[in-house]
């Protein structure tokens, strides 16, 4: 297996909603991707429109490297991730960001 070098200035792919963006570099065993959400952006509002389930239905792995989301689980659990905290979401869940500031975070998907 080779070594990989990527940069997010050149990402393999990027998408640009309301409110996020997101770039996507892939390796060869896994992709990473960083999230810019911007102050007001919530699945329900800004995603579900265009995804068309009533909750997320992703699983989400990552770390948190700037500001806050908030995230409320399909059973009714709620909770808050924080600058520097790494984190892994089920499918079922709706969130947004908290505050005024940018959240940025960074994810990991295994092929």
């Amino acid at each position: 297996m080779e070594t990989v070098v990527k940069n997010f200035s050149k990402p393999d792919n990027y998408v640009d909603l309301e409110k996020i963006s997101i770039d996507f570099c892939k390796l060869c065993s896994c992709g990473i991707s960083r999230m810019i959400v911007k102050p007001g952006w919530r699945w329900s509002t800004c995603m579900k429109p265009i995804v068309k389930t009533d909750w997320c239905l992703a699983t989400h792995i990552g770390v948190l490297t700037q500001g806050q989301l908030h995230v409320v689980m399909k059973d009714g659990t709620e909770y808050d991730i924080k600058e520097g905290e790494c984190y892994e979401i089920q499918p079922g869940h709706d969130g947004w960001t908290i505050g005024d500031q940018e959240a940025i975070g960074f994810e990991f998907k295994q092929d």
